[in-house]
């Protein structure tokens, strides 16, 4: 800074305030898109786990169906 040049503080300080929200606002919008991401991904995998509970309720209907005509047969 030149000899007898005034600073201006308040205008450093508005700068560094300006670039810190934009900061922030960019991590804020990181921050929601990677928990939309997630998000998605867990009603994604909840939507798995039921598909796959219900499968599997099935076949151990399909089984048990089978096993009472096999018991029904021996007897």
């Amino acid at each position: 800074i030149p000899e007898g040049e005034r600073v201006d503080f308040d205008d450093i300080h508005r700068k560094r305030m300006e670039k810190d929200l934009l900061e922030l606002q960019t991590l804020i919008d990181v921050h929601f898109d990677q928990r939309k991401k997630e998000e998605e991904e867990l009603v994604a995998l909840k939507e798995r786990i039921e598909r796959r509970r219900a499968e599997r309720a099935e076949q151990q209907r399909f089984r048990t169906e089978k096993e009472r005509e096999r018991q029904a047969k021996l007897a």
